[in-house]
């Protein structure tokens, strides 16, 4: 047996064409069969429902990944995090046509920041030297100085602040989830 795939519109339009049919019999008798017109395409949209399509369960399944770009100043910094199944490491590209990027060092310049307030700065920050494009791997310890899980039960969002790069003050980058 084939199942129609119906449009949304399909009720809608089926009343359309019946008031354009119904329109030379007078405005009372028009009415009266768009009321009825409009009872049957709503009957019939109800009784047959829609087709599905299941889709495999690694397409349904979608991985939780947030980048964000901060463009102030000549940097443009991207930064991506998997979320927190990911544990605390930071995708970070520094982009620029202006300025040597190489002397920026994000183990100096960047802090995790939990909800709760406290800040750890990076453990690592695995980057190659690369003029005007740098990109690399801004690692973090799972635990702030005084011993508190960064990701601690209940954390519900956590905050990627880099400071100084390309006279940018402070670019803040943050995750809820």
């Amino acid at each position: 047996m084939k199942t129609l795939v119906r449009h949304p519109a399909q009720p809608y339009l089926l009343l359309r064409v019946m008031a354009l049919f119904l329109q030379p019999l007078g405005a009372r008798h028009a009415a009266l069969w768009s009321l009825a017109a409009a009872a049957l395409a709503l009957t019939a949209c109800a009784a047959t429902p829609p087709k599905t399509v299941k889709k495999p369960a690694a397409e349904r399944e979608q991985r939780w990944v947030a980048t964000q770009k901060s463009e102030e100043g000549p940097v443009t910094v991207t930064v991506s995090w998997d979320g927190p199944p990911s544990g605390l490491t930071f995708r970070v590209a520094l982009d620029t046509h202006s300025v040597n990027l190489d002397g920026y060092d994000l183990r100096e310049l960047a802090a995790l920041r939990t909800e709760r307030g406290g800040e750890v700065p990076p453990a690592r920050w695995d980057a190659q030297a690369g003029g005007h494009h740098r990109s690399g791997n801004l690692v973090f310890p799972d635990r702030l100085p005084d011993g508190t899980p960064v990701l601690a039960p209940g954390t519900r969002s956590l905050t990627l602040v880099v400071r100084e790069v390309g006279g940018v003050p402070e670019r803040v980058f943050t995750w809820r989830w």
